[in-house]
């Protein structure tokens, strides 16, 4: 649990790097970012097929766990008795960059990265359940399609600070050249 916490938390802090980086540097340096940044998603995959699919025998349940659950919220009103929270807040947090890099990639709007976000955790839990590695649980569903929506989210906050930021210092600099007087 606490492996799989910090690997989560490490990519979500690298990925942010990576962005942030690519954002704000020179068009001759873009195509390396950019590529920087296709690795980063890849890594993403490959992290999420890991604790998917490798590594859910490790979740704290033991046993052969194949079971369908679909009922809404069940899972998180057990796991506060079986103290198992933690993993809605790991499922929440494991799909937060999938909302955070898709926007990246394409022009999309925050329903469509939700349902996309929905799409891809029916493709897991459908691959848990068939391949008889985890349960396919419509709480699953629901904390993902959160962490996508979160990742969009945050998403938006990063880009409209930093259009903020440059118009900000476009007026700065026209101020200047006019000479009138910069108040922040």
């Amino acid at each position: 649990m606490i492996e799989e916490l910090c690997c989560i938390i490490g990519l979500l802090a690298l990925m942010c790097l990576v962005v942030q980086k690519s954002k704000t540097v020179r068009a001759e340096n873009q195509k390396r970012y950019r590529c920087i940044l296709i690795m980063t998603a890849f890594l993403y995959l490959c992290g999420v097929a890991y604790f998917t699919m490798l590594a859910s025998g490790r979740s704290g349940v033991s046993g052969v766990r194949t079971k369908v659950d679909l009922i809404v919220l069940r899972s998180l009103i057990q796991g506060v008795y079986r103290r198992t929270t933690h993993l809605h807040v790991l499922n929440i947090l494991m799909f937060i960059p999938f909302g955070y890099l898709l926007p990246h990639f394409v022009q999309i709007k925050t329903w469509k990265i939700a349902l996309l976000g929905l799409v891809f955790s029916l493709i897991i839990e459908t691959s848990q359940l068939i391949f008889h590695v985890g349960f396919f649980q419509v709480d699953d569903l629901i904390d993902n399609t959160i962490g996508g929506v979160l990742g969009c989210f945050l998403y938006r906050l990063i880009d409209y600070e930093k259009k903020r930021d440059k118009q900000l210092t476009a007026t700065q600099f026209q101020q200047s050249i006019s000479g009138d007087e910069v108040i922040c």
